[in-house]
C-alpha cells in the first residue's frame, strides 16, 4: 500500500512537472487526459481518435559504455539498428530496463514523453519532422502529449534529426 501511495504521488510530479515544462517553454503542446488507463496502443489510438502514424515511439537506449540516448520515430516504423549505431558511434547498445528508464529519466519505460527529458542526447527520426503534429506518452498510462516535431526539436538541445527507421 505505502509503494502505491509512493507511486501515485511521483506520478503526480511528474505529470506536473511536464505540465510546468509546456507553461515555462510557452508550448502549444497539449495534455490530453484519459478517463481510464490505455493500457495498450490500441487503447490509446482509439481514445486519442488518432492514426498509428501520428503516435511516437520514445525508448531509452544504452550504448556500450552505458551513456543513454533517446530515440523518437513512429509507432508504425521499426528502428534500423544499424543507422542508429552509426549515429552514436558504438558498435552495439541495448533498450534500457525499466528500472534504467526510471532512474535516468524520472519516466516509466513506455511513458517517457519526447520533451522535459534533461541531459540526455536524443535522436529522433526524419520522417516525423515533416507532421503537422504527433501524439505520445506523457508519463501516466492515462495521460498524453499532442505536440508538433518543431517543438519537439526546439526543447530538445542538440537534438538529432536523421533517418533512423527501416
Amino acid at each position: 500500500m505505502i509503494r502505491e501511495v509512493v507511486f501515485k504521488s511521483f506520478s503526480r510530479k511528474l505529470s506536473k512537472m511536464l505540465e510546468d515544462f509546456i507553461e515555462v517553454n510557452e508550448l502549444k503542446a497539449e495534455l490530453i487526459k484519459l478517463e481510464k488507463p490505455a493500457y495498450s496502443l490500441k487503447n490509446a489510438l482509439k481514445e486519442l481518435k488518432c492514426s498509428f502514424s501520428e503516435f511516437i515511439s520514445v525508448k531509452l537506449f544504452l550504448d556500450s559504455i552505458q551513456e543513454p540516448f533517446l530515440i523518437i520515430f513512429l509507432a508504425s516504423d521499426k528502428l534500423d539498428e544499424t543507422k542508429a549505431k552509426k549515429l552514436v558511434n558504438v558498435k552495439f547498445f541495448l533498450e534500457a530496463s525499466p528500472n534504467e528508464a526510471l532512474e535516468i529519466t524520472g519516466y516509466e519505460e513506455g511513458l517517457i514523453p519526447p520533451v522535459s527529458v534533461y541531459g540526455i542526447k536524443t535522436i529522433m527520426d526524419k520522417k516525423i519532422e515533416g507532421k503537422e503534429f504527433v501524439f505520445s506518452p506523457a508519463g501516466k498510462e492515462n495521460l498524453f502529449l499532442k505536440i508538433s516535431p518543431k517543438e519537439i526539436i526546439e526543447s530538445n538541445e542538440g537534438m538529432i534529426v536523421a533517418e533512423i527507421v527501416k
